[in-house]
């Protein structure tokens, strides 16, 4: 895992091994997701838990919605009180980002809360491979042309490009860890 201090912004290496590191991320998620059986696509892990289409498609509006940011034309609405996004900032972050974990029963800001999923599992991947690239473009060229920038997000207020990439990363491979664990050839159960 690439480590990064929180006040800096990524140089041109760190740009390479970020976006390696989100791809790498976005891969496991899509091939985890894709073994998932079809008939479990749409059942949901636990009373009350999202199903694997309903990850796929929150990972799709997690980039989606980052995308709309860059370009001003969307973003996550902040729902919390200014004084506590210092408080998060400085606690939370830092721990999310050191252990690689959210927090037990965090909710997700609303506008990555996915509806009932429609789409087909091929199709919802393809979505979810075509926004992760598009907020890859989008946040290179934000780190190029302006390095300063700091996305919204909705419980830490304002964040920056290398804290942003980081924690997608990080909430990329969290819901991986909420798909059903991909059998090996031959593998029993039970």
């Amino acid at each position: 895992m690439v480590s990064m201090s929180l006040s800096r912004q990524p140089v041109a290496n760190d740009l390479s091994l970020e976006i390696l590191e989100n791809r790498k991320a976005v891969s496991e998620f899509i091939a985890r997701a894709a073994a998932v059986e079809p008939d479990c696509w749409n059942r949901m892990r636990a009373p009350g838990k999202w199903t694997p289409a309903q990850e796929a498609e929150h990972i799709a509006l997690t980039y989606e919605t980052l995308t709309a940011e860059f370009r001003k034309s969307g973003g996550m609405r902040v729902v919390t009180p200014s004084w506590s996004h210092a408080l998060m900032r400085w606690t939370l972050v830092p721990y999310i980002l050191r252990t690689g974990k959210f927090p037990p029963g965090a909710r997700s800001p609303r506008e990555l809360r996915p509806a009932s999923v429609k789409l087909l599992q091929g199709e919802l991947l393809e979505r979810l491979r075509a926004a992760s690239e598009k907020f890859v473009e989008e946040w290179l060229m934000a780190s190029r042309e302006t390095p300063h920038l700091r996305l919204k997000h909705a419980f830490f207020g304002e964040i920056g490009l290398a804290q942003g990439i980081r924690l997608v990363i990080v909430h990329t491979r969290h819901h991986t860890d909420f798909l059903p664990p991909v059998r090996k050839p031959g593998s029993r159960t039970g």
